[in-house]
């Protein structure tokens, strides 16, 4: 019984089976909800992969990408980086924000939805 639904309304969904509490719901979704983030300043030598394996210190990398520039095909000195399990990432935000990789001063966060800049 949750406080706040004493004739157990909270259960909000049938499968076949059972049903499933929402507050079950809720914590699944977020354990499967990959989290993508923001890595700036990154050294310009740097490439997809070693991007990857700084962040899969900390957990499992999804997908890591340094993002280049169309025409040269050089770093653009950012990337991003998706991590399954939003845990394991907000703790790789934490160790790896404001730390130095070849000289340079990581900038890492939690990504933001891409606006439109028309």
């Amino acid at each position: 019984m949750i406080p706040g639904f004493p004739d157990g309304s909270h259960r909000l969904s049938t499968v076949p089976g059972g049903t499933v509490d929402a507050v079950a719901r809720i914590h699944i979704q977020e354990a499967i909800e990959p989290m993508d983030i923001y890595v700036g300043n990154l050294p310009y030598s740097m490439r997809s992969n070693e991007l990857e394996q700084l962040f899969a210190a900390h957990g499992t990398v999804a997908s890591a990408r340094v993002i280049e520039d169309r025409m040269t095909g050089r770093s653009r000195g950012f990337g991003f980086v998706t991590m399954d399990n939003p845990d394991e990432a907000r703790k790789a935000i934490s160790e790896l924000n404001d730390s130095e990789v070849d000289g340079r001063r990581l900038t890492v966060n939690e990504a933001q939805a891409k606006t439109d800049r028309r």
